[in-house]
């Protein structure tokens, strides 16, 4: 039977060059899975004690609230919404701060002297593009202080965190007034475990892991007996972070 003149008739696709650029090159792409963004936010019960610039300070533990939709109160937007994104996440931070939660805005510029060196962002939470193990482009929203260092090719992007100025930030939102000063029961709370840390380790049958074990908590409950609440905006020093990251290279 003879083929109707309107049946469409395949036809051969052009041949594309085989050293023409695919889409799902790496373009100076990281590897690793994408990751949303998010807020960081502090809650008024949760601290601890950190050392910076070789004092122990009082500093608030941060958690993440990631803007997946689906996750923790995060809305997926109808067409009509796509406009403001806000809407996605505006009912979940509301009811977070309403629970108590301090969020941190991710727009407002870290300040200089506490940014890690190398990393070519102002914000806490910055974007790096990024391609997954199936060879998907992506982007992974990270955390200013998570400074990817060079990884062997096939593996993972691996990241180095610094310390020193993540502390030092945190110690800064309390001088600042950007997170409210710790409550003195949540102080005494914290220093009542260490103790108990020590009477359990003290507990333990003698031996020589034991008096190892048992030194440290001893260090611990003195850093937490030690520590003070920020009073003024701290800063790394930058040179002594700059020859501990040199040794630490050495």
């Amino acid at each position: 039977m003879p083929i109707r003149p309107s049946t469409p008739q395949p036809t051969a696709a052009p041949m594309g060059s085989p050293f023409a650029a695919s889409p799902f090159d790496d373009g100076g792409r990281i590897t690793c899975p994408p990751r949303p963004a998010f807020f960081l936010r502090a809650h008024p019960l949760a601290w601890e004690v950190v050392d910076v610039d070789g004092a122990p300070v009082w500093v608030p533990q941060l958690s993440r609230h990631e803007l997946l939709p689906g996750a923790q109160g995060i809305r997926t937007l109808t067409r009509a919404e796509q406009g403001d994104p806000r809407l996605a996440w505006r009912s979940a931070r509301q009811q977070q701060e309403g629970e108590g939660f301090v969020y941190l805005d991710p727009t407002a510029e870290i300040d200089p002297r506490f940014r890690p060196e190398g990393i070519d962002a102002a914000t806490y939470c910055y974007a790096i593009p990024c391609i997954d193990r199936q060879r998907r482009p992506g982007v992974r929203f990270t955390e200013l202080w998570e400074v990817p260092i060079p990884t062997p090719p096939g593996m993972s992007q691996v990241f180095r965190y610094d310390h020193e100025g993540a502390n030092a930030w945190r110690a800064s939102l309390v001088a600042e007034g950007l997170v409210p000063q710790p409550n003195p029961l949540i102080v005494e709370r914290e220093i009542r475990r260490a103790r108990q840390r020590l009477a359990r380790a003290q507990a333990a049958a003698p031996s020589a892991a034991r008096d190892v074990k048992v030194a440290a908590v001893e260090a611990d409950l003195a850093r937490h007996e030690a520590a003070q609440v920020p009073a003024e905006a701290p800063a790394p020093a930058q040179a002594t972070r700059k020859r501990r990251r040199a040794e630490g290279e050495a």
